[in-house]
């Protein structure tokens, strides 16, 4: 090293070392940051006369990036810079080395900061074309006055997707009902912020369907709405299973009297959820006042405050329910809460469940669960031109239920597939096909005609050609006339079975004058609504039109037979005429079956 040079180096530790002497004999300052400027590298520090002293960055004994804190605690040593007073050596109270940790943020925070990088990586795994879910919700009547609101698979954030049935009753108005779609726009959005605050998909549908009743109780409250709604919803979960495994959960929560059935790769009905009816409930509704019927139908009368009598009778379609505020009295059982329930959990393979079908109270009334099943599996094996299997089956079911005559025309059902299951169902409903065209073919009989007795009348619609007569008709069908007064048995096209033995037990007036339009009377005995009222007036009176009769409509609950024969009487006599209802030619049948 040049000599020069080591004599400059040895007299730079000399003064280095009086300063540090000197840094020791004037001690160690506490002061508190007043302000810093992390981008800068400067502030202030408050001494203990509440001095300010300028602090640079360069003079903080730290690791790493070097700051300081507001209000944070340090010792110091007071020197110069520039004539100038400024700290030096900047350390903590203790003299350790000014640690540059983070402050630690609280528990809520950090969930909260995970929860969002959770909700920006998360992809619905639903949205893959192979694991897609398909559904449709059908509802009757196809009216103004239709009450039904579905949510068709929306999707729910860190979830999957949600699937709402809300069948809707006690509207204020002819028009709509606020309960349904309310619960249409507003569930699936409580579900996904529900999960937000608590992930737990129990408790988050508990706690949405919650949130549901309250806030819509209270609108009805403000608006003097009695709308409400029964609502089931089925929500789809992608998740690991307890051994880690991906697999996909099937949530229910029912609040009303719907039936939520799977059909099982054999196509067997399988019930996950109970119905809340009100013939369950019927001895906790009738201890607390409600007349409740043996069949478990509650009629309630509703007065709005400042009435002074009811005013509107309604009747009670389950024992749960979102909103109907004319059930929720202070006593009432009646109540918005849901059952919650994982039903399955999936892996995704062959032998699971293809479908599901939720469907209302009043379909179940009139088809078991099996009959429901068989309707849309039918309908999903052929169904109609332009039409997805699902939507083919939810709509036949309803107008299959509706063809049975249920007590109320309201009528609603949602079929749901899971894609991945797609070729398993394929080979169930080939195997029915197969199974139906295995079946030995049915022998159709003859349609039902008139007695004999009434002689030559126009020939009917349903005759064969050639045939002229009752007689001819009967031999064309492959059938010999009657003799010596036997009465052969006949099979009408809608299933009702009438005997020509049954003439003779029936006044003549029936027997000279008409014939039964059997199809028309399987409507009116099974009907209750006016669209099948209207249906069978119309059969009747075109049977009667190609019969020769007058062709008057026929009114419902009974069946008017008259008119006259034009062998026998000239058109316009209505002097012998005899009014049969349902019953009574339902007894009629059956007494003759057994004398046949």
């Amino acid at each position: 090293m040049n000599p020069a040079l080591k004599r400059q180096f040895e007299a730079a530790a000399v003064v280095d070392k009086v300063v540090e002497k000197q840094k020791q004999a004037r001690g160690r300052e506490i002061g508190t940051v007043l302000d810093y400027d992390k981008g800068k590298g400067f502030g202030f520090i408050l001494d203990a006369d509440k001095e300010k002293i300028f602090v640079h960055q360069s003079q903080i004994i730290a690791p790493g990036f070097r700051m300081l804190v507001k209000d944070q605690k340090v010792s110091f040593l007071r020197g110069e810079n520039r004539g100038k007073p400024w700290c030096e050596d900047v350390r903590n109270p203790d003299g350790t080395p000014i640690s540059q940790e983070k402050p630690e943020e609280n528990s809520s925070q950090l969930a909260k900061k995970r929860r969002q990088q959770l909700k920006e990586q998360w992809r619905n795994f639903f949205e893959i074309p192979q694991y897609a879910l398909k559904g449709y919700g059908e509802s009757l009547p196809a009216t103004v006055a239709n009450q039904d609101a579905f949510v068709l698979g929306e999707t729910v954030p860190q979830l999957g997707k949600v699937f709402v049935m809300a069948h809707g009753c006690t509207a204020t108005v002819g028009k709509g009902n606020e309960c349904a779609t309310f619960a249409k726009e507003k569930l699936p959005k409580f579900i996904a912020k529900a999960y937000e605050e608590k992930p737990d998909a129990e408790e988050a549908l508990k706690s949405a369907f919650e949130v549901l009743e309250t806030e819509f109780m209270e609108r009805a409250k403000m608006k003097s709405l009695t709308d409400g709604a029964e609502v089931t919803a089925a929500l789809f979960v992608h998740a690991l299973n307890a051994s880690g495994q991906p697999c996909v959960q099937l949530w229910i929560a029912n609040c009303g009297a719907s039936v939520v059935a799977l059909c099982s790769h054999e196509g067997v009905p399988v019930r996950v959820m109970e119905p809340y009816t009100t013939q369950k409930a019927s001895a906790a509704l009738k201890e607390v006042g409600f007349n409740v019927t043996d069949s478990g139908k509650v009629d309630v009368s509703f007065a709005e405050v400042g009435q002074s009598r009811p005013s509107q009778i309604f009747r009670m379609p389950a024992s749960r329910l979102i909103g109907g505020r004319p059930f929720k009295t202070p006593r009432s059982p009646v109540v918005g809460q849901p059952s919650v329930k994982k039903v399955r959990e999936w892996r995704c393979v062959a032998g699971e469940e293809p479908f599901l079908v939720i469907f209302s109270a009043e379909v179940a009334s009139v088809l078991k669960d099996q009959d429901v099943i068989n309707v849309a599996l039918d309908a999903w094996g052929s169904p109609a031109q332009g039409l997805d299997g699902w939507e083919a089956a939810s709509k036949a079911v309803v107008r299959t239920a509706q063809a049975q005559g249920p007590d109320r025309d309201s009528l609603a059902c949602m079929a749901l597939q899971c894609w991945w299951q797609e070729k398993p169902l394929q080979r169930l409903l080939a195997k029915r096909a197969d199974k139906k065209e295995a079946e030995p073919e049915k022998v159709n009989k003859p349609v039902d005609e008139p007695d004999p007795s009434m002689g030559q009348g126009p020939v009917s619609k349903f005759a064969m050609k050639g045939a002229k007569g009752p007689a001819q008709e009967v031999a064309a069908m492959g059938k010999s006339a009657p003799k010596g007064g036997e009465s052969p048995s006949f099979q009408c096209p809608h299933a009702l079975r009438l005997t020509l033995a049954m003439s003779a037990q029936l006044p003549a007036a029936f027997r000279q004058r008409g014939c039964l339009a059997s199809a028309a009377l399987k409507i009116l005995v099974t009907s209750r609504t006016k669209a099948g009222r209207r249906a069978s007036g119309r059969h009747l009176q075109t049977w009667a039109k190609a019969r020769g009769n007058n062709g008057q409509r026929v009114a419902n609950p009974v069946v008017a037979l008259h008119g006259s024969s034009r062998a026998k009487e000239p058109r316009g006599n209505l002097t012998k005429q005899k009014v049969y209802n349902a019953k009574e030619l339902w007894k009629i049948d059956l007494k003759s079956r057994a004398a046949s």
